[in-house]
């Protein structure tokens, strides 16, 4: 079966403003827009084919090293820097949206931005409405998440949504299997690692490699080498991390998170 690398990526960056305006717990993972361009030439020259998403549902058997870039929460720089450059570059990217986030926030993209960024090339999920994790909610809220943002952007788009990326990766059973009667096909989360692909499957739980603001290109090409030290390495953080939660709960790791973020 065909292994498929999937970045996470936030928001870009072109100077010290526009990165201070991003939340301060979000910051973290928002990359220099120089820096993430010579990410995606380090990536080529690596030998790695950047796909679309629509290229992963079609198939990868035949593409040497496949690479899926992934974009959580619908930061506005998505539109205005990520999707032109990718655009320029004959490349796509999965965009996942908050939609109270691109409702209400004038720093996240309106409905005009999402339908240029679909017009360019890029595919879109969704990631919630509120960015609340699911997995804390209860039965009729956690619904309530993953179907009001599903109607509320095929609506915006004018055509049918089968991804989602669950906000902080914290899901459970209930998610997965509201998702599915939902008609997503392809559920992301933020577990570390490598995805399997297997075309007999119609629902796909996708693991991702997150990107933070402090990975230079080379950071990059290690963190998604499965024999690297640094990718054994943040795949056995990862692993602690996601014990932390399960111990102490979404919302005390979150607030601890956040307080030194800050």
């Amino acid at each position: 079966m065909a292994k498929l690398t999937v970045l996470m990526y936030h928001a870009t960056y072109a100077n010290d403003v526009e990165l201070n305006a991003i939340d301060a717990a979000d910051r973290p993972y928002a990359v220099a827009l120089d820096t993430f361009t010579d990410q995606l030439h380090s990536i080529q020259r690596a030998g790695y084919t950047i796909v679309s998403q629509t290229q992963v549902e079609q198939g990868l058997e035949s593409i040497v090293k496949p690479l899926l870039l992934t974009f959580d929460d619908g930061h506005r720089s998505n539109a205005i820097q990520v999707t032109p450059l990718l655009a320029s570059l004959g490349l796509s990217g999965l965009f996942f949206v908050t939609s109270d986030f691109c409702r209400l926030r004038n720093d996240y993209c309106n409905d005009d931005e999402l339908r240029h960024m679909l017009d360019a090339g890029m595919i879109l999920g969704t990631h919630g409405v509120s960015h609340k994790f699911m997995a804390d909610l209860s039965d009729e809220e956690s619904r309530g998440e993953l179907e009001e943002s599903l109607n509320w952007l095929q609506e915006v788009l004018a055509q049918p949504v089968n991804c989602v990326s669950f906000p902080g990766g914290r899901y459970g059973d209930r998610e997965l299997e509201i998702a599915k009667r939902l008609g997503y096909r392809w559920v992301h989360d933020s577990t570390f690692g490598l995805h399997t692909l297997n075309s007999e499957e119609s629902f796909h739980l996708v693991q991702r490699i997150p990107v933070r603001q402090q990975h230079s290109s080379a950071d990059l090409l290690a963190l998604i080498d499965p024999n690297s030290k640094q990718f054994r390495r943040t795949r056995a953080v990862s692993f602690a991390k996601t014990t932390l939660k399960r111990v102490i709960g979404n919302g005390n790791y979150d607030a601890l998170y956040r307080r030194f973020a800050s």
